[in-house]
């Protein structure tokens, strides 16, 4: 029975897909859309887009979105017309058959506003950008305040582990006692920095 569902669902959404119709499922009782596979098989969501019309496609140019997930409530007289959060999928350049980078970008909504904006980008390169667009490195970060980060760890010593190509080098950190600071170290037992 579950193997007729699927393949009525799936010929279902072929059919609408092939009218370029959109495709609304609300769920009943366990409000959930479960995808569930067996063996070497893996369940995915898969978006797909070109330029151009489905009977001319065209290649996808830089800054499309090839797929996008959206998050909307309902706000007392009806289902918000913009998302409140997102994270789509976009095109970093102009695709070609050996080209197709891309970069993956997250949207929320402040408080008491309808306007979205971009929070979080992670780039075609890998780097991470939280409140940049363009990150520099593989973290960047970009705040509005002069309050950038909070780090907090648990127990008598917190601590930023510092590496150079895999060789542990020192530390930026704090361990507690009668001389508790802010030390920069160069060994896990070197309380007073060095």
């Amino acid at each position: 029975m579950k193997k007729t569902a699927i393949s009525l669902l799936t010929l279902f959404f072929v059919a609408f897909t092939a009218l370029g119709q959109s495709v609304t499922i609300t769920p009943t009782t366990d409000k959930q859309l479960t995808l569930t596979a067996a063996g070497v098989a893996v369940p995915n969501i898969t978006g797909q887009r070109s330029n151009g019309t489905s009977a001319a496609p065209t290649a996808l140019p830089n800054g499309a979105w090839m797929m996008s997930i959206y998050g909307r409530g309902y706000n007392g007289s009806g289902y918000s017309t913009n998302a409140s959060s997102a994270i789509t999928f976009g095109a970093a350049q102009d695709f070609t058959p050996t080209a197709n980078g891309s970069n993956i970008q997250f949207y929320t909504t402040p408080l008491n506003t309808t306007s979205t904006f971009e929070r979080m980008r992670i780039n075609h390169n890998g780097n991470v950008g939280i409140g940049t667009n363009s990150p520099a490195t593989t973290l960047d970060v970009n705040s509005p305040s002069s309050f950038i980060a909070k780090f907090n760890g648990v127990g008598p010593q917190t601590f930023i582990s510092l590496h150079e190509n895999g060789a542990y080098l020192g530390y930026l950190g704090s361990y507690s006692g009668a001389a508790e600071d802010v030390d920069f170290g160069t060994g896990g037992g070197n309380t007073t920095g060095k």
